[in-house]
């Protein structure tokens, strides 16, 4: 259960990256118009789309299942929850994936190597990749190295296994007391209950930085 100055914070916060994530879309689309062509597609369609999705995702929780929620949530607003649970999850981690391969475009590797023959080593966090990267999307990757870790242990059951799911409340095993602040968990026996709020400002500022760090080493190139 959060205090009111953390929901207070909490609240800033998603503000802040909400505004965040429109502003490094409009980036994106300005300067694409100079990118080649494969490169253009995952900046706009890739990148910035996802930015999209993730700061509806994130905004809906703050919305609809607030973090000091003190009741139990329909049936119905739970499902919702699961999905945009789901989708925020899978482009926090495909976001990382669209920012490679656009880095590999840039970088003109297609000229290099066979991209397609090559494509499991295309990942922004993959260590075979992690040579090409210009130095502030490189140290961003250093930094995040464990972040990426956790969205790709909630990844993988999302997409394969037993999927996370938004958990009704949190049951005290001395005083029985039910605490409705969201948590989500997928696998009892592999996850445990995740403060849903706090990790998608968490998340999602990871990969606002990722992001504003690749516009730092690109933007001059399509000015």
């Amino acid at each position: 259960m959060y205090t009111e100055e953390q929901v207070e914070e909490l609240y800033l916060k998603s503000r802040e990256l909400y505004s965040k994530c429109y502003g490094l879309q409009e980036k994106l689309i300005l300067i694409s118009t100079h990118m080649p062509e494969k490169a253009k597609e995952h900046a706009i369609y890739g990148i910035a789309r996802r930015l999209s999705t993730l700061r509806e995702s994130m905004k809906f929780f703050f919305d609809q299942l607030p973090p000091d929620l003190n009741e139990e949530a329909e049936s119905s607003l739970l499902a919702q929850g699961n999905a945009n649970l789901h989708a925020f999850l899978i482009n926090c981690s495909g976001i990382n994936d669209n920012m490679a391969w656009f880095l590999a475009y840039h970088l003109a590797l297609d000229e290099k190597l066979d991209l397609e023959k090559n494509k499991f080593e295309i990942g922004l966090f993959n260590k075979k990749f992690i040579k090409h990267l210009p130095d502030n999307i490189a140290n961003k990757v250093v930094e995040f190295n464990d972040w990426y870790g956790h969205i790709i242990g909630h990844r993988h059951p999302t997409a394969h296994r037993i999927p996370p799911y938004v958990i009704p409340y949190i049951q005290s095993n001395t005083t029985k007391i039910n605490d409705y602040t969201p948590h989500y968990i997928h696998a009892f026996d592999k996850s445990v209950p995740v403060p849903l709020h706090a990790q998608l400002i968490c998340d999602l500022g990871a990969v606002v930085e990722l992001v504003e760090a690749l516009n730092i080493d690109v933007e001059g190139s399509y000015a």
